[in-house]
């Protein structure tokens, strides 16, 4: 069908696959045929698809080695050509600038900036030897706000959306090309355990917190991960092949272009 997202046969590597919204990027592609590297810390977690594993290899991967990254680069090559890098792995540390931890800081700039430009110091060569590659950003509706105490995370996601407009002009010629996604809350157990959290500190429900969290989203709900899932996807078919240096915003109305 000329209108069908057509992932068949792709090799894709994605970060921080293990749990969250990259463990449904790897379910997602999967079921679309693609062939999914999971470069992660840890294993993926439960739930598992014996059939949607199939097609997914986990690499234990320290994105924030160069060297690490590289290797796992290298065993991904060899099982397939690749042909989509999706930089999803990060986290997230709140602080106000004065009560900074200088090393929260550190860590929070190495996952979430050196770690994709590790990913793509090593994936770009093989990038450009195929037709029509991508890369895809997981940056954040923070790089738009300027949220208290989200300093940390706000630096590191706005800075990944800067390279995503010169990795996208650095590469337009080999035709590879480069989007970032910045979502508002996903349904993710990181966003519950935030909200938990949000719920101790001020003696509340977690309903209450939630509800808290919504009340500035203009649609007064939470992505699902299945929405960033299918922008993925779109993003890395034949479709969208003239979409590139973009920080697409899914925030369900919270930050408006």
């Amino acid at each position: 069908m000329k209108y069908q997202i057509d992932v068949s046969g792709v090799g894709v590597i994605i970060t921080g696959a293990s749990k969250g919204i990259g463990q449904a990027l790897a379910h997602g592609f999967s079921e679309c045929g693609a062939r999914v590297i999971n470069a992660d810390l840890g294993p993926p977690e439960p739930p598992h698809d014996e059939v949607l594993l199939q097609n997914i290899e986990y690499i234990e991967t320290d994105i924030t080695n160069f060297g690490d990254v590289q290797k796992m680069v290298e065993k991904a090559a060899i099982k397939h050509p690749i042909n989509v890098l999706i930089n999803n792995a990060g986290v997230i540390y709140k602080a106000l600038a004065e009560q900074m931890d200088m090393a929260q800081w550190d860590h929070v700039l190495k996952v979430n900036l050196t770690g994709p430009m590790n990913c793509a110091k090593a994936v770009i060569p093989h990038l450009k030897k195929q037709q029509s590659s991508r890369i895809i950003n997981l940056c954040s509706m923070q790089s738009f706000l300027g949220t208290p105490t989200y300093g940390a995370y706000t630096a590191t996601k706005s800075a990944l959306s800067g390279l995503t407009r010169v990795w996208a002009k650095e590469l337009a010629e080999f035709g590879v090309t480069v989007n970032g996604i910045c979502p508002s809350f996903v349904d993710t157990p990181m966003l519950k355990n935030a909200i938990q959290k949000f719920a101790d500190e001020h003696d509340i429900s977690f309903d209450d917190a939630y509800k808290t969290f919504i009340e500035p989203v203009p649609q007064k709900r939470v992505l699902q991960p299945e929405e960033i899932v299918f922008l993925s996807l779109f993003l890395s078919s034949p479709l969208a092949q003239s979409i590139t240096g973009q920080n697409i915003l899914a925030t369900g109305g919270m930050v408006l272009s």
